[in-house]
């Protein structure tokens, strides 16, 4: 509720701007008559009128107003004054136009005064009605964007949890599927079935493509409903790059692609979630794999020791396709791929990158990419280099 003031009781509208205009008239305008009566001269209109009145009123009003106003002051105002005084004081003045003239600055400072605070007060108002309004909207938008915010989460885990579902029902069968093709395919070769052998071989291939597909959308569910977990343990890095190295090497062979691997560390052993660590590898070399024919991949393992705590980077680089600044930026979004010929041409849901990264920021890490459209594409996953003793911290 709004505190009511002194100035806000006086509810007529004329007194906001009347007193302030006639205050200013009067200090521009009757006083200098008065002032050129105090020295004992009768003032002309151009002395007076041609620097103050004209900058209230126009020529031909001021000529015509200069002797109205003469004859006011001398004929009414001033001996009004002398009798005023006479009768007040008791005495009689010689020259009524002193007091006259301070009569004329008090009226006119008062008016100033009035009508400047009232008009003070209004603006005052104004932007206080208006900061009112100005929170009430923003309080409005704040609880609406609240509402959208927890539909948003809301409808997301009902998502999560719907993928989840469907993966787990989906995997079951499909585990049954490519167990029964294995033992078939096996059965075939032995029995000399060989017509049928690459049939099953193409059952076995999409079927993995499709578990693999699930195990990823399992696991971005996982990652966006914040139940994805880590077990963290002591990896061997000579290990771990050896076992990557002989997983993807059928792979590259198969789009004649040369892998050459560098290993630069002086640490061998380093805390991570090794299954988690050699997914995102793995993901990225089958990337640089896919993405380059008759070319080189290259696997540089270094470490980053002016900064602390010192970081594991694992850089993989290609000479094949590369992208463009505008692929780049989409490049880490779920469902999304550098370009959508890429899906029909090289196969995939683009999920791999974006899962990788959100690995990788669980450990602690990120990955980065540089790349250049024609000439290839470098990423590399910066890992820092915990010990067992921060990890049970």
């Amino acid at each position: 509720m709004e505190r009511p003031t002194l100035l806000g009781m006086i509810n007529l509208p004329f007194l906001s701007q009347i007193p302030y205009v006639v205050g200013l008239f009067v200090v521009y305008v009757l006083i200098s008559f008065l002032a050129y009566r105090l020295r004992g001269s009768t003032p002309t209109y151009e002395q007076i009128d041609a620097t103050s009145f004209l900058l209230l009123v126009p020529f031909f009003v001021a000529s015509s107003l200069f002797g109205w106003r003469a004859a006011v002051l001398a004929s009414f105002i001033i001996p009004f004054a002398r009798v005023s005084l006479l009768l007040l004081l008791g005495i009689a003045v010689r020259r009524p136009e002193q007091f006259v003239l301070l009569a004329y600055l008090l009226i006119s400072m008062i008016g100033i005064l009035v009508g400047g605070l009232r008009e003070i007060n209004l603006r005052f108002q104004r932007e206080l009605e208006r900061r009112v309004q100005t929170e009430q909207v923003l309080r409005q938008h704040q609880a609406e964007l609240t509402l959208a915010k927890n539909k948003a989460e809301a409808a997301n885990r009902a998502k999560s949890s719907f993928l989840a579902n469907m993966s787990h029902e989906l995997r079951t069968p499909l585990s049954a599927i490519i167990g029964y093709t294995e033992l078939i395919h096996e059965e075939s070769l032995a029995a000399g079935y060989i017509r049928i052998v690459p049939r099953l071989e193409n059952i076995g291939i999409a079927a993995n493509q499709l578990l693999a597909l699930i195990s990823n959308v399992l696991d971005l569910s996982k990652i966006e409903a914040g139940k994805m977990e880590l077990n963290w343990e002591e990896v061997g890095l000579a290990r771990l790059v050896q076992e990557v190295v002989a997983t993807v090497t059928p792979l590259m062979m198969l789009d004649g692609n040369r892998l050459v691997v560098e290993n630069h560390a002086t640490v061998d052993g380093f805390w991570a979630d090794l299954t988690k660590l050699r997914q995102i590898l793995l993901n990225l070399l089958n990337n640089a794999a896919k993405f380059t024919e008759n070319g080189v991949v290259t696997l540089v393992v270094g470490e980053e020791t002016a900064v602390s705590p010192p970081h594991l980077t694992f850089t993989i680089s290609d000479t094949g396709i590369g992208m463009t600044p505008d692929q780049l930026g989409q490049l880490f979004q779920p469902f999304q791929q550098a370009d959508a010929s890429f899906t029909r041409k090289f196969e995939g849901t683009g999920l791999g990158l974006a899962i990788s990264q959100s690995l990788a920021h669980m450990m602690g890490g990120h990955i980065t990419v540089q790349s250049q459209a024609g000439v290839g594409s470098q990423f590399t996953l910066i890992l820092p280099q915990k010990n067992g003793k921060e990890i049970g911290n």
